[in-house]
């Protein structure tokens, strides 16, 4: 254990995004026009995925406005991938999840799928095949809803997981240092230079993820494409 973790610690270094897990077995689920489609299908592709729950849109708000900037990036490649799959299918039908598309001006976008699958096999493998965490119920203010983190992964075309993503939460940790310092510019302004630091790096927490997420994904489209050195 001790030297898989050095080995990550090494691959991070180096820029090299680790690999998390492989996706042996395959996922089937359903686009909003009812067609059945295979997460394997995607294979030799770069790709990305992330949940939603359509009654909770904020959650993945920021993961999907990272994704359209991978589209947009990469338009020219016909090689990328875009995945949203609700964790909620027994309030998301397929229907729902072709008007969230809609929603975003991504439902003609052959290169994004909006998926639906049945609640226990979609919660399944998210936890024991993807790493992304237990989804549940929990109530709140007397209603039940659910309870999932909200997580941006990166696959190579041989279908690693190569970076999981809390857009989520950096926006959050963002948000909460920047209100911190509206509120009491003058204990801001008392702080040492390292301290002051540390908080400019809490207030552009998405920017900086976007800058590991970035390079991870660059680095996997020039590992595919063949273009590192050797080392």
């Amino acid at each position: 254990m001790i030297d898989y973790i050095q080995g990550l610690r090494r691959q991070e270094k180096m820029g090299r995004p680790p690999h998390v897990a492989r996706l042996e077995s395959n996922f089937a689920a359903m686009t909003p026009d009812k067609t059945a489609v295979g997460l394997g299908s995607l294979e030799g592709k770069v790709w990305f995925l992330t949940t939603v729950c359509l009654s909770q849109p904020e959650k993945s708000a920021e993961n999907i406005r990272v994704m359209k900037l991978v589209g947009a990036k990469y338009a020219d490649r016909d090689d990328v991938h875009f995945v949203i799959l609700t964790v909620d299918p027994d309030n998301d039908l397929p229907e729902k999840m072709g008007v969230f598309a809609e929603l975003l001006g991504l439902a003609e976008n052959a290169k994004w799928w909006f998926l639906a699958a049945g609640e226990e096999p979609t919660r399944g493998y998210l936890k024991d095949k993807l790493k992304f965490g237990q989804v549940g119920e929990d109530e709140v203010d007397g209603q039940s809803q659910v309870v999932f983190d909200s997580v941006l992964g990166v696959f190579d075309p041989d279908r690693n997981l190569r970076g999981r993503y809390d857009f989520a939460e950096a926006w959050e940790v963002q948000e909460k240092t920047l209100a911190l310092i509206a509120a009491d510019e003058a204990a801001y302004d008392k702080l040492n230079e390292k301290q002051k630091a540390a908080i400019d790096k809490s207030r552009e927490s998405v920017k900086n993820l976007e800058g590991l997420f970035f390079d991870a994904v660059d680095y996997v489209f020039g590992e595919k494409d063949g273009l590192l050195e050797e080392e």
